[in-house]
């Protein structure tokens, strides 16, 4: 048996690092959570950038150490710190993230039984968040809220994201 194969720092060079990884995803899991809260939110997103920074250095100087398995181990959560956030931002998270808050909402204020009920073609409620974006919850029959999406009037600016049928989130930053 080659003495080489059987110490305990052999068996360590073959392990990957995973808690870099564990820490980009469970910050941007936060980053989702506290989505409407803006300044929680932009300091989780300094976090992961600083993180991000710390690990491509750790892996510059894993890779001047010829230790490029224990490396990749933090380049690839160093490059995904620095694409996740671009990737919210694209759309498909930020809706999926809107649309757990009507769901929430729905299920706390009833608003869709309220909608069958009382037969509106047109209603906004408010959806108070710790944020300087003004969101409300749109139901609309006619789908007419959807021509103020992306609006810029100069001051303030508009956008519009489908949460079901008829029923939007409004969203609308003015600085």
């Amino acid at each position: 048996m080659d003495e080489a194969e059987s110490s305990p720092s052999a068996f360590r060079r073959k392990k990957l690092t995973l808690w870099p990884s564990i820490v980009v995803l469970a910050s941007f899991f936060a980053w989702w959570v506290f989505f409407y809260w803006d300044i929680f939110s932009f300091l989780l997103l300094i976090a992961m950038l600083c993180f991000s920074a710390a690990w491509l250095i750790y892996f510059l100087v894993l890779m001047l150490r010829r230790r490029p398995r224990k490396a990749l181990s933090f380049l690839i959560p160093a490059l995904a710190a620095f694409a996740l956030p671009l990737l919210f931002a694209a759309g498909p998270l930020v809706q999926s993230r809107h649309y757990v808050e009507f769901l929430m909402y729905d299920a706390r204020y009833h608003i869709k039984a309220e909608v069958r009920k009382n037969g509106y073609t047109y209603e906004r409620w408010p959806l108070p968040k710790g944020s300087m974006i003004r969101y409300e919850i749109v139901y609309d029959a006619t789908d007419g809220i959807l021509r103020k999406d992306m609006i810029n009037d100069g001051v303030c600016f508009t956008k519009v994201f489908r949460v079901g049928e008829h029923f939007y989130i409004f969203a609308e930053s003015c600085p």
